[in-house]
């Protein structure tokens, strides 16, 4: 009669573990990228930190502003993630930033192209 309660009691403390480690894992989410932080520390040396290619680096590269409406449109982050990963002016955060980083970016640079007010 011993084996058996024994068998029953690591059955029951196996599931028990289980259901705790699934509902763990489904409770655990990665963070979202900060889109401010990355485009903060990769993109405002040249684009400048409100996106208007103002700092002295734009100034030198002939940097174009990033205010501009199609950026703010429901596209824009597309758009900037379709022109990083292609322009080779951007090809070191290309390398450096993933996907969804750069999504973020994408996100972040939309709220730059958006009219004041809005």
């Amino acid at each position: 009669m011993r084996a058996r309660f024994s068998m029953r009691s690591w059955t029951a403390a196996a599931s028990a573990v289980a259901l705790l480690a699934a509902l763990g894992a489904g409770s655990v989410s990665a963070a979202e990228p900060d889109g401010k932080a990355l485009y903060t520390s990769n993109c405002a040396k040249c684009h400048g930190d409100q996106g208007k290619a103002d700092s002295p680096m734009a100034k030198k590269m002939n940097v174009h502003p990033l205010d501009v409406p199609e950026l703010a449109g429901a596209d824009g982050a597309s758009l900037v993630v379709k022109h990083v990963r292609e322009d080779k002016k951007h090809q070191m955060v290309s390398k450096k930033v993933s996907d969804e980083e750069l999504q973020a970016i994408g996100e972040f640079v939309r709220t730059l192209a958006a009219p004041s007010g809005s």
